[in-house]
C-alpha cells in the first residue's frame, strides 16, 4: 500500500507509511488503517484514516 495514490477533497495524496488500526478504532470508527501521507511534491507529512477494501483505498479522511 505504500506509494499508493488517492484523492481527498480534490487533492492527490501519496501513502508514505501505513499501520493497521487497532480493533477498537476499527469497530468504533470504521477505519481499517492509519497512514502518514504527503502531497506529490510536498515535504510535510499529514495523517489519514483509511478504509481499505481488497487492497484499495475505498474511503479516506486526511487530518490537516
Amino acid at each position: 500500500m505504500q506509494g499508493q495514490k488517492f484523492n481527498y477533497k480534490g487533492q492527490e495524496w501519496i501513502v508514505r507509511e501505513v499501520l493497521e488500526a487497532s480493533d477498537s478504532f476499527r469497530s468504533q470508527l470504521g477505519w481499517t488503517h492509519i497512514a502518514g501521507v504527503m502531497r506529490p511534491k510536498g515535504t510535510k507529512v499529514y495523517y489519514a484514516n483509511l478504509l481499505v477494501t481488497d487492497g484499495e483505498i475505498a474511503q479516506s479522511l486526511v487530518v490537516l
